[in-house]
C-alpha cells in the first residue's frame, strides 16, 4: 500500500534547491512517497556496503517501493576517458523513463541539508512523475545527456565521496526523511486530532489516497469531532 507523507516543500524550479528557512508553500500537507530507484555506476560492491544497502532497502520498503540498480563501470571497456563517460551516460539513459523525476548526485551540485532533501522528495511527488530516480556516477562523473535530463543536481558533501560511500549516505538520508515523515502521519491517524483538517489536506486532492487510506482518515476525523463535541481532550 502506498504511503502518504506529511512534509513541507517549495522545490519547483529545475536544477534549483530552496534556501534554508522561510515558510514552505506545502507546509503540513500530505504528499505521496514516490516509488524510488537508485542507479549507481561502479565495480562490484564490497560485502559490507552491500549489507548496509540491503538493510536500508528492507526498511524503506515499509514506506515506498525502492529498487537498487547497478550499472557496470566502463561497460564497453573503452580506453579513452571521454568514451567511458559517454558509454556510462548511455547506460544511464537506457534506464530512465520519460516520467521519472531525476536527481543527479554530483560534486558540483547544489549543497543541501536533510530538511531540503525532504523538500526535494516531497516536490517530486507533486510533479506528476511516476517515480523518483537518483543517479550516482562513476569516478569521471556524469555525461552530457544525463546532465541535460536531470531535474535536480545535488551533492551530499563538500568532500569528494567514493560512489559506494555516496550510496550509503544517500540510503541513510532517504530512510531518515521518509521514515520520520511517515511516522508523523501515522501518529496523526492514530490520534485523530484537530490537525486532521490541516494536515490531511493533500496536494492534488484526496485522489492521492487510496480507498483504504481515506476510510482510515475519515474514521479518525469523525472520532475527533465526537470528542470535541463532548468537550473531551485528546492530549
Amino acid at each position: 500500500m502506498a504511503v502518504a507523507i506529511s512534509l513541507c516543500t517549495s522545490l519547483n524550479t529545475k536544477n534549483s534547491i530552496p534556501p534554508p528557512g522561510g515558510r514552505c508553500k506545502y507546509t503540513g500537507q500530505a504528499v505521496r512517497a514516490l516509488p524510488t530507484r537508485i542507479l549507481t555506476v561502479g565495480k562490484k560492491r564490497s560485502c559490507g556496503v552491500q549489507l548496509i544497502v540491503d538493510e536500508y532497502i528492507e526498511k524503506l520498503k515499509h514506506y515506498c517501493h525502492i529498487d537498487d540498480v547497478q550499472i557496470r563501470s566502463n561497460p564497453r571497456n573503452a580506453r579513452d576517458v571521454m568514451a567511458q563517460i559517454e558509454h556510462e551516460d548511455m547506460a544511464f539513459m537506457y534506464h530512465i523513463r520519460s516520467d521519472d523525476w531525476v536527481v543527479l548526485l554530483d560534486e558540483h551540485g547544489n549543497d543541501i541539508r536533510s530538511e531540503q532533501m525532504a523538500e526535494l522528495i516531497a516536490d517530486a511527488g507533486n510533479t506528476g512523475s511516476s517515480s523518483l530516480l537518483f543517479c550516482i556516477g562513476g569516478p569521471y562523473g556524469h555525461g552530457r545527456q544525463l546532465r541535460k535530463r536531470a531535474n535536480v543536481s545535488i551533492k551530499l558533501s563538500s568532500f569528494v565521496l567514493n560512489h559506494q560511500i555516496a550510496l550509503v549516505v544517500l540510503m541513510e538520508q532517504l530512510y531518515r526523511v521518509i521514515a520520520e515523515c511517515c511516522s508523523d502521519l501515522q501518529k496523526l491517524l492514530e490520534l485523530g486530532t484537530h490537525a486532521y483538517g490541516r494536515k490531511m489536506k493533500c496536494v492534488g486532492g484526496t485522489k492521492l489516497f487510496n480507498k483504504e487510506e481515506r476510510k482510515v482518515m475519515e474514521h479518525h476525523h469523525v472520532m475527533w469531532q465526537t470528542l470535541h463535541v463532548n468537550g473531551s481532550a485528546i492530549f
